[in-house]
């Protein structure tokens, strides 16, 4: 599934993930979004990839989270 806008006075043309995956009220409704963000001046494509981003720090804090259980004490984790 996909949306197309304007922005900066050319056309975008914007994948909202598989329609197996994305029910079409969800495609709309971020479709509905990110021309709301265009129609504003802001570009809709950057907005949503900082959105999904993740981060190295973030990535690594939920892995030691997730071993969090398989420690032996408080100390093992500080290592």
């Amino acid at each position: 599934m996909g949306a197309s806008t304007m922005v900066h006075g050319r056309r975008q043309d914007l994948g909202l993930g598989s329609a197996s995956l994305v029910s079409l009220a969800e495609a709309r409704e971020e479709a509905h979004e990110l021309r709301k963000v265009a129609r504003s001046g802001g570009d809709p494509k950057a907005i949503r990839d900082k959105a999904r981003v993740l981060t190295f720090e973030d990535a690594a804090r939920a892995k030691l989270k997730e071993l969090e259980p398989t420690w032996k004490n408080a100390g093992h984790g500080k290592r």
